[in-house]
């Protein structure tokens, strides 16, 4: 039979349904001339047209479709002896029997394919399930438990009436609820992409077991999407689902919106932020730590100051607090997670995850990915948000979607060109990376990845992600900020400019993973100081290394180029005990007569530093002076540039010492400074050395005092010795030294001394104690003795052990008023 019963405002008498209608192939067709009214029809040849109960001609007779085994209107079918049914006509039933595709009439129970006059369309748990390689336009439709409907890219399976699914929609493809009545989806099913373009309404049924699990895009075309608290925006490893751009209110109720964590072998810290307005978020307790249940996979354990359990907080004696909020620059630890809404203190917070709420690291040591879970309605339309401070200010991606930073930067002023990403996997527990606008969707992500397309990723920040900017500003945000985008752009950073790319790796079980960089860029457009051209660096919670500049720790800074010397102090903090590297990378660089050197202020040493091939330095990290923040300093050298401009120097006699005072004008590529004197003014020996304290292009003075001149002409000179190894001298001073009593004298026989032991002839010296004092080239003292005068001409033995060593020494004889200096030379 065809449909029963009234057929529109056209057939609505018997003659006028045997004209309109026909059957399908479930069904018998009859007519009114066959059987008259009374017998198989109800009502006269006029009336309204019905079956009438107990006709032979009806029980039975439908013809047998093995994969139909309910009616449209879902009553149970036989698969051996159907009965016909008005009300199977319209129903058409995939059936797979001959492939997967949609677009084949075969694989269809009416051996049609379905259209926009089908009423109604069911997709059982067949062997072949349906692909769609074309759009198509249907009325109901029904996907069972265990079944799944592809539909591929750049197609859409339109649908006019009720969606009822048990199963899957999945595919690049979207299905489009497009009625021009309100429409409703049911059952509890996963849809990759969905488009609501319904002016009159769509709602998913607010009764129990009605669930829509979206992976992938909500598109609001038209009309506005009734959730009743049963839309579920998913997130796993392959993304997270998102609503792209719309209008109006588009969409009303609850919706769960889902954060996926890969933590497992990582636990670390996150910078999250949520999409819920504030005045109906859920807790912390009730959200993340699902309401203290423990189920894997999801949730996890949060922590006070202290580990202590209470106010909602998971116990974890004598550890640290595990959840932090931004608060006027500080991380403040929220008094409780049981009143504390997700969305409260700014939307966005610190959280450290080490698994889900099976995870408790008070037992165990294991961590495992999870998924952080918020129910609340959404923000939509425009929203401006921000937690600021003066230094940083904390921004939460305020959409269930995607949001690109170019669009955030147009919309917020075109002077906001870096912002900060916390990466969970930078460093031990994660990091800042700094993200710096390079030109029109062109970005750079410092420390280096090496990679255009990871480092334009920065970009687009991610469904629950916070960031920082460096300004005291909130920032606007609007629909058309949304996208679609996670990763991707091919654009390179295009400059000129010379660069050392300085990155700190960690060893991490005998892998050395990245910790933090910072970057370097010289050119002669820059200027010398800290500038707007500069970027500030924030602190990491551990390894945190940073260019000082002044008071100032930055992480990508800009200086002019080098004209003799230049010197980049290195700051790090937060190191562990264990081994680092540095692995530093230089760009562009083309004068060859320039140098670098890594230098080591703990183990007082330097490493050449290539400016055409990355160079790797490891070095241990343990406590005090090896974990000192200053310990490193770049130096780069213009060798064909002297290292200072001049060395001034002067020397003055007071009582028995010689006080030497040098000033270096210009110091910028020294590394250290040799005192020397003589005798004679043309041979010199070595007798102090001092290293370089500036090379900042200032004055630098130094000092040294000389406790064993000779008696007679002492003449002195600064021998300053550069990075590049070149050697600069002062000129020469002189200053006469007598200190001796009248007619006093001391003889040491044999000099030169041909072994340890010598002696002394005092003559003319009064009576009492005298100290003996040995000093070699250098004015250690090698010796110290004490003599006991009588007054007379009398000789005295000394042991010396340092006269096994062959040099010149200065041998001192006082009585603390007197002093008497002879040279003594060792053979």
């Amino acid at each position: 039979l065809g449909q029963m019963g009234t057929w529109g405002t056209t057939a609505q008498t018997l003659a006028l349904w045997n004209a309109s209608s026909a059957g399908d192939a479930n069904s018998s067709v009859y007519t009114s001339a066959s059987y008259p009214a009374g017998t198989f029809f109800t009502g006269a040849a006029t009336a309204s047209l019905g079956i009438a109960t107990g006709q032979s001609i009806v029980t039975g007779e439908g013809d047998v479709v093995p994969e139909v085994t309910d009616d449209y209107n879902n009553a149970a079918r036989s698969i051996t002896a159907p009965t016909v049914g008005a009300h199977e006509y319209g129903k058409n039933v995939w059936t797979g029997a001959v492939s997967t595709n949609w677009g084949t009439a075969g694989n269809w129970s009416a051996n049609t394919i379905p259209n926009s006059s089908t009423a109604s369309v069911r997709i059982p748990a067949v062997v072949n399930q349906p692909v769609l390689n074309a759009s198509y336009t249907v009325g109901d439709f029904t996907v069972d438990a265990g079944a799944t409907v592809t539909i591929n890219a750049g197609n859409d399976l339109m649908l006019k009436g009720t969606l009822s699914n048990g199963g899957l929609i999945l595919g690049a493809g979207t299905a489009v609820m497009n009625g021009t009545t309100a429409q409703v989806i049911q059952g509890t099913m996963t849809i990759n992409n969905l488009t609501i373009n319904n002016a009159t309404g769509v709602s998913i049924a607010s009764f129990r077991n009605n669930e829509v699990n979206l992976t992938g895009t909500l598109n609001p075309l038209s009309g506005t999407l009734t959730t009743n608290g049963n839309l579920t925006l998913a997130a796993n490893a392959a993304g997270t689902a998102r609503i792209a751009e719309g209008t109006g209110t588009y969409i009303t109720g609850n919706v769960t919106v889902e954060k996926y964590l890969p933590v497992s072998g990582n636990k670390s810290w996150n910078l999250l932020g949520v999409p819920h307005a504030s005045t109906v978020a859920p807790t912390i307790f009730a959200s993340w730590q699902s309401a203290g249940f423990s189920t894997a996979g999801y949730g996890t354990r949060i922590f006070t100051d202290g580990g202590d359990a209470g106010n909602g907080f998971d116990k974890y004696s004598g550890k640290d607090a595990s959840i932090y909020y931004y608060n006027a620059g500080d991380w403040t630890v929220p008094a409780n997670t049981t009143t504390t809404k997700v969305s409260d203190n700014g939307a966005a917070w610190f959280l450290y995850v080490r698994g889900d709420r099976t995870i408790d690291p008070a037992t165990s040591t294991t961590t495992s990915n999870t998924v952080l879970s918020t129910k609340a309605t959404l923000n939509v339309g425009n929203v401006t948000t921000g937690v600021v401070a003066s230094d940083f200010s904390l921004i939460p991606n305020p959409y269930a979607s995607s949001v690109d930073f170019e669009a955030i930067r147009s919309g917020n002023g075109s002077s906001l060109n870096t912002f900060y990403v916390w990466d969970p996997i930078l460093g031990t527990e994660g990091g800042f990376r700094t993200v710096e606008r390079t030109g029109p969707n062109t970005y750079l992500q410092t420390p280096a990845t090496g990679s255009a397309s990871t480092d334009n990723a920065a970009r687009f920040i991610k469904s629950g992600q916070a960031f920082m900017i460096p300004a005291n500003m909130q920032l606007n945000f609007t629909e058309s900020m949304k996208t679609a985008l996670t990763s991707g752009g091919t654009g390179t950073t295009a400059t000129t400019d010379q660069e050392l790319a300085v990155n700190l790796k960690a060893d991490d079980g005998g892998t050395f993973t990245l910790a933090d960089g910072v970057r370097v860029r010289l050119n002669s457009t820059y200027v010398a100081g800290v500038t707007s051209e500069d970027i500030t660096k924030p602190e990491n919670l551990n390894e945190s290394l940073a260019v000082l500049r002044g008071t100032s720790s930055l992480s990508v800074e800009r200086r002019p180029m080098v004209t003799s010397s230049d010197t980049i102090y290195l700051s790090l903090r937060n190191t562990s005990t264990g081994t680092y590297q540095f692995t530093i990378e230089p760009a562009a660089f083309s004068n060859p007569a320039l140098s670098a050197k890594l230098m080591d202020n703990f183990l007082n040493n330097s490493t050449p530093i290539s400016l055409t091939t990355p160079t790797t330095v490891s070095f241990q990290s343990t406590n005090g002076s090896s974990a000192a923040e200053n310990r490193f300093k770049i130096v780069i050298i213009d060798n064909n540039v002297l290292a200072v401009d001049d060395i001034q120097l002067k020397a003055s006699l007071t009582g028995s010492t010689v006080k030497v005072d040098w000033t270096a004008i210009n110091e910028h590529a020294i590394a250290d400074y040799d005192v020397e004197r003589s005798t004679d003014a043309r041979h010199f020996v070595k007798t102090a050395a001092q290293p370089a304290t500036k090379n900042d292009h200032s004055d630098a003075s130094y000092s040294w005092t000389d406790v064993a001149p000779v008696p007679g002409d002492n003449f002195y000179r600064i021998r300053a010795t550069g990075h590049d190894g070149k050697e600069q001298y002062s000129t020469v001073v002189r200053i006469r030294y007598s200190t001796q009593q009248p007619d006093a004298t001391v003889t040491i026989v044999p000099n030169p001394a041909h072994s340890e032991t010598i002696s002394l002839q005092l003559d003319g010296l009064v009576a009492g104690s005298y100290t003996a004092q040995l000093f070699n080239s250098i004015g250690q003292e090698v010796y110290r003795g004490s003599i006991k005068h009588d007054g007379s001409g009398s000789t005295y033995s000394l042991q010396i052990p340092a006269l096994a060593v062959k040099g010149v020494y200065i041998l001192k004889v006082t009585n603390g008023t007197s002093t008497i200096v002879r040279q003594l030379v060792s053979q």
